[in-house]
Order: C-alpha cells, then sequence, then structure tokens
C-alpha cells in the first residue's frame, strides 16, 4: 500500500509539473510569477538544499524536517520532468527505490554534501587550440585542505583532439635495439612523429590531463569557456544520479536530476571508464 501510494504521489507531482499547473484554479499573473520563481532551482547549492530538505520552494525552512511524506514529495520534484515522462516501468522503480532510501524515515535520512567524496562536475568547454575551436570535458572533484578549506581540483581531461593512437601498428622497436643505442628512436620522432604510440607498451594509457596542462602552460591551449556543467553524484549508496540545468517556459526549471541508475560499488569504481549520461 505504501509502494502504491509513493508511486501515484511520484506520478501527480510531474504531470503537474510537466503541464505547468499550479494548484490554485484562480491566479493572478503575480502569483503565476511568483510560483516559477519559487519553482525555479536557480544553484546546485539550491539543490542541494531542496534534497536534504533544508528549505521549501519558497526559501524558508520546513516545519518538520522529519517529515518523511513532505520529503518524498519534495524529493520527486527534483526530478527533470521530461526525464519522468520517458521512463519506463523499471526506471520509475529504480526512481521510487531512490526516493524511499533517501528520504529514509524519521530517524535516517540521506543528506548531500559539497564536501562529498563521491561528488564530480563535469566541465564541458569551447577550447582554442591551433587556430580550431574544439571542445574539451575536465572532470573536477571538491578537496579539503588541513584546514578544512573546501576547494574545487581538476583530476581528468578528455577530448577527442588529445588522443594520441598509432597509425601504424605494425611498427615496432627491434628486439636488438638496445645494441645501436636505440638509433632508431630518432627515426621515429623525425619521419613518424604522429605514430609514436606504436611503440608504447599494448595497454599504455595516455593521461590527457597532463597533455592539456602541459598545452596550456606552453600557451598552445586556450580555454575560451565552460558551455555547461553536468553534477555526477556518486555518494549515494545503491544509486548513481546527475544533475544538469535545464531553461524552458513549461515544466520544472534549474537544476533537476537528469538521469538515475542503480549502481554497485564495483561500478561506481569503474563510473568514468565504462559510460556515463
Amino acid at each position: 500500500m505504501q509502494k502504491l501510494t509513493l508511486y501515484l504521489l511520484f506520478s501527480m507531482v510531474f504531470i503537474v509539473m510537466a503541464c505547468g499547473q499550479v494548484t490554485a484554479q484562480h491566479e493572478t499573473a503575480d502569483s503565476l510569477f511568483e510560483h516559477s520563481l519559487q519553482s525555479r532551482i536557480k544553484q546546485l547549492d539550491e539543490f542541494i538544499a531542496r534534497f536534504n530538505y533544508q528549505i521549501v520552494p519558497s526559501g524558508s525552512t520546513p516545519a518538520n524536517r522529519l517529515d518523511t511524506a513532505a520529503r518524498k514529495k519534495q524529493l520527486a520534484s527534483l526530478f527533470d520532468a521530461a526525464y519522468v515522462q520517458g521512463m519506463d516501468s523499471s526506471q520509475r522503480q529504480t526512481a521510487l527505490r531512490f526516493i524511499s532510501q533517501v528520504a529514509g524515515d524519521s530517524s535516517k535520512f540521506w543528506l548531500l554534501s559539497l564536501a562529498d567524496k563521491g561528488l564530480y562536475a563535469q566541465a564541458h568547454c569551447q577550447v582554442q587550440y591551433q587556430g580550431k575551436k574544439e571542445t574539451l570535458q575536465l572532470i573536477l572533484h571538491t578537496q579539503q585542505d588541513d584546514k578544512q578549506n573546501l576547494r574545487w581540483v581538476i583530476s581528468a581531461a578528455e577530448a577527442p583532439f588529445l588522443a594520441v593512437v598509432p597509425t601504424d601498428t605494425t611498427q615496432f622497436l627491434s628486439p636488438v635495439s638496445h645494441e645501436l643505442n636505440f638509433m632508431q628512436l630518432a627515426k621515429i620522432t623525425e619521419q613518424q612523429p604522429q605514430n609514436i604510440a606504436a611503440y608504447t607498451a599494448p595497454h599504455h594509457k595516455v593521461d590527457q590531463l597532463s597533455i592539456v596542462l602541459y598545452l596550456i602552460q606552453t600557451k598552445q591551449l586556450k580555454i575560451n569557456f565552460v558551455q555547461h556543467l553536468t553534477f555526477h553524484f556518486l555518494q549515494v549508496p545503491n544509486f548513481v544520479f546527475t544533475v544538469k540545468h535545464f531553461e524552458r517556459t513549461k515544466g520544472n526549471v534549474g537544476w533537476l536530476i537528469s538521469h538515475l541508475a542503480p549502481a554497485t560499488d564495483t561500478q561506481k569504481a569503474t563510473y568514468w571508464t565504462r559510460g556515463r549520461r
């Protein structure tokens, strides 16, 4: 019965949001504008505060932060309405499990923090490289120093133009190259620099962040601006979810959950190598 009630609540919240409706039947233009402002999640900090049920859409503190039903309703409102409309039955059940776990009960519930180790920002950047505009993704996470001061640090970089792949995998260094002081290396770097990856170990993985740091330091690459951000939350047990910013005329707007998936600790450990949304 509890699952059915939550399911109906979850559905009703998004039917209302997707249609851009409000609860009152006769609202003035001012009240509609006020409702729009309140429903908009303007910053990630505000998303986290609403997720934690520290504030309600009006910006005030909830009358009872231990009200599990009210928190579940607010958690449901943090999902992108278009994403929910496209959910299949399995995805909807995953969302219901997620909401139930996060809201918990009056003695235990889950909270988010910028200091969490499982929080990552994915910055989609437009950059200038060799006279051309390219797209670069930087992965950042938060870190605390010895004085508990919080800061964002760059932990990885990804871009097609940074890929270092061999053009001819049949090339190799002779097993007697050492007897000739590896003279072939000079020829390779002079005549086949684009194929240098062919001479590395088969499973060698290029650290693209190191390439980015070098290119920026030598003024060969410039970050023009960050086009948009995606935040990845891995800290909630059994789940991973992403948050993006949505701007539109109907439905809920601002920073909202754009994707949710069940995940084990092992899957979370390989999150950046197995693909994400």
